[in-house]
């Protein structure tokens, strides 16, 4: 299922699975879960499981080195309209003036990538600013 599609059937069963009717042990026939099972704890289960992948999409995360290249040249011809990223560099020496500050467009993501053998080891993308925690956890390739 599409990431826009999993938020719609998310959001309607939110709207529509009320304490009310998991009491009663039934889903509501309007629920987009109720097709799936029409027992209320099975219902529950589904919605909390997708709510919870669809809160966690919208988290700050490392992204993959193919994920950060989607993203640099999705809009290859339009570089105003890539979505920024949070850069963060293993070692801050290897942040030049043309390449900081840690958030960027289009540009210099590109030109990030364009040795993408150092990705993971030199620099990665994050989809959102991370927390300070969240980047002391980042795993770095070990082979530089």
């Amino acid at each position: 299922m599409q990431r826009d599609d999993l938020r719609e059937k998310t959001a309607q069963g939110l709207a529509r699975c009320d304490g009310a009717a998991v009491q009663l042990g039934h889903c509501p026939e309007d629920c987009p879960y109720f097709a799936e099972s029409e027992r209320a704890d099975k219902c529950v289960q589904k919605l909390h499981a997708d709510a919870l992948s669809v809160i966690k999409g919208y988290m700050a995360h490392a992204m993959s080195v193919e994920e950060a290249a989607r993203n640099a040249y999705s809009y290859y011809h339009t570089p105003d309209s890539v979505k920024p990223v949070f850069v963060q560099f293993r070692d801050e020496t290897y942040a030049d003036e043309g390449l900081t500050p840690p958030w960027r467009g289009g540009v210099n993501q590109r030109a990030l990538l364009k040795e993408p053998d150092r990705y993971g080891k030199d620099f990665v993308f994050w989809t959102d600013r991370p927390s300070e925690e969240q980047m002391k956890g980042v795993e770095w390739d070990a082979a530089n």
